[in-house]
């Protein structure tokens, strides 16, 4: 796929299979990256678990970007938990715009898939500020849940009902 189609496919929020492999893609224009560069996020599916990891400086953009790709891939309908992984996060910047397109995308895939178990893994009290006001805007009335580490948010999960999922126990990606 070409640099430009692969652009248009991050931009229109279409999930392709060479972003689903964690490849490099062509750029995030809104975010200001070059050509080629790697997006500051990864979605790892698992068995039942999607664990959604970010790092470096993350933009709204990144996190819009991302949650398109998973509510647009075929596999949402089979999970039963998300572990949102921020533990690598330097920065996190959401203008509101951004930020009412998030609480969209969460709004309509909480109506969705209502039963979805997430699990945030954060500690840089910047970073769990701004998770929290993005929930705030969508959730109101449900706790976001931090942890300090991907493990304790698969064993929180699993306090929850979630027995069966991957991540609840021996999920590679969480170990």
């Amino acid at each position: 796929m070409s640099s430009n189609a692969q652009y248009i496919a991050l931009r229109d929020g279409r999930a392709d299979a060479d972003r689903r492999g964690g490849a490099e893609v062509g750029t995030d224009a809104l975010a200001g990256r070059e050509m080629g560069t790697e997006l500051p996020y990864e979605l790892v599916w698992e068995s039942r678990c999607l664990v959604r990891r970010y790092s470096g400086l993350v933009t709204g953009e990144d996190l819009v970007a991302s949650l398109r790709e998973v509510c647009s891939d075929p596999r949402f309908d089979e999970i039963r938990c998300c572990i949102a992984d921020y533990s690598r996060v330097e920065s996190l910047t959401v203008c509101e715009d951004n930020a009412m397109l998030i609480a969209a995308l969460q709004i309509g895939s909480r109506y969705t898939h209502p039963d979805l178990v997430i699990a945030s893994v954060a500690t840089d009290p910047a970073v769990v500020a701004e998770i929290k006001r993005l929930a705030g805007l969508f959730q109101p009335e449900i706790h976001v849940h931090f942890h300090p580490t991907a493990g304790a948010a698969c064993r929180w999960i699993r306090t929850q009902g979630v027995a069966d999922c991957r991540a609840a126990g021996d999920c590679p990606s969480c170990a």
